[in-house]
């Protein structure tokens, strides 16, 4: 198995808990730097999937326990918003031609039918995975993307009034966008990081770079002019670190089933 952590992945610098559970959340972005966490292999030879998450935190559940598994799988993070992970995407498929695409993380809901922790997926029709997700408890759901995060219960109410969408994230639009370019198969598995009617213990936009990096600074100021968000923003960190592992065991299920189709 190739599981890569980021397409140049920045290293976090330490920090309180409160950073870390932010982190946690929002990740640690991929930068234009030319720097990596990890040393970044080839790309295999005979790729089966090609996973995208945005950000490490998001895709370590599933590193964990994919464990040593055969290179038919590569896991890739590529920092938060459509840019980041349209460049990434492009990278990969220069390198390399899975047979399918997923696009995987958090999503924030819309539906208000959908709870915190709640795997949702869209699948391209004939892949081949949609019962193996219905039978771990999965949703079909429709998906609109946004180069924002929502915060309040107010916003993502006004985007499903205008779109009818049921669930949003920053990153599956591009990812899907360009494997239908490349002729591959794709689909979107995400879990709900903060259901319909909750409110961000933040404001993470305030805390982002212009190219979706945190900024510690931001964000220690913001818990100093409100220590009091500390605990809502801890116990926010733990529920979305259920999400994630809630998440893993699906998408690893969907590993785990026989071939659907040549090539997968």
């Amino acid at each position: 198995m190739s599981v890569v952590s980021g397409c140049d992945v920045a290293v976090a610098p330490p920090g309180a808990v409160p950073v870390a559970t932010a982190e946690l959340w929002i990740g640690v972005p991929a930068s234009t730097s030319g720097r990596s966490r990890m040393k970044d292999p080839a790309a295999p030879s005979g790729v089966r999937w090609l996973v995208f998450f945005a950000v490490r935190e998001e895709a370590s559940p599933l590193e964990r326990l994919l464990g040593a598994c055969p290179s038919s799988i590569r896991v890739r993070t590529t920092g938060m918003g459509h840019a980041n992970a349209g460049r990434c995407v492009v990278q990969e498929l220069q390198a390399t031609t899975p047979a399918a695409i997923l696009t995987c993380g958090f999503a924030g809901g819309l539906d208000p039918a959908l709870p915190h922790g709640q795997v949702v997926f869209d699948a391209d029709p004939g892949l081949g995975i949609v019962e193996t997700l219905a039978a771990r408890g999965a949703v079909p759901v429709r998906f609109v993307h946004t180069d924002r995060i929502l915060i309040t219960a107010r916003e993502k109410a006004d985007l499903r009034g205008r779109t009818g969408a049921d669930a949003v994230d920053m990153e599956s639009a591009v990812i899907r966008e360009r494997a239908r370019a490349a002729g591959v198969p794709s689909a979107t598995i995400r879990v709900v990081s903060d259901a319909a009617g909750e409110e961000l213990p933040l404001d993470f936009n305030e805390l982002m770079t212009p190219d979706m990096r945190l900024h510690y600074p931001s964000l220690i100021g913001q818990l100093m002019v409100s220590p009091g968000r500390i605990p809502c923003l801890m116990g926010f960190g733990r529920r979305t670190a259920l999400a994630a592992r809630a998440l893993a065991s699906v998408v690893k299920a969907v590993f785990d089933r026989p071939p659907p189709f040549s090539g997968v």
